[in-house]
């Protein structure tokens, strides 16, 4: 729900029926629509670019966007700042990279933020 919204989960569980593409991508059920021929060479290149990041960098990114899709009371944020500092540059240069998701999750005006929305 949090990714497509509360109409479009109704509309999802309520038909039961198969999307295009093209609805899925307007939902926000997927991120992209590439054409059928250009499939194989997207998935190639998505992957070689997701392949040629630093481990430590792509772990921290899958447990610290695990930990921001929680409820905001449930988040690990210690561990988030840890994973950070183990990702970061900061170990060779002696210099702390401040964390950029810290503000991910906050309250808007709207009301509560949902990361993965």
């Amino acid at each position: 729900m949090n990714a497509v919204g509360l109409a479009s989960t109704r509309e999802i569980l309520f038909t039961a029926r198969q999307f295009s593409a093209q609805e899925a991508y307007e939902m926000g059920l997927v991120n992209r629509v590439v054409s059928k021929i250009e499939l194989s060479a997207h998935v190639q290149s998505y992957a070689e670019t997701i392949a040629a990041n630093a481990p430590l960098t792509i772990t921290a990114v899958k447990r610290i966007t695990h930990e921001l899709g929680k409820e905001r009371g449930a988040r690990d944020l210690s561990l988030c700042d840890a994973l950070v500092a183990d990702a970061t540059p900061a170990k060779t240069t002696g210099r702390a990279a401040a964390p950029s998701w810290k503000s991910v999750g906050r309250s808007s005006a709207a009301g509560e933020n949902h990361p993965g929305a």
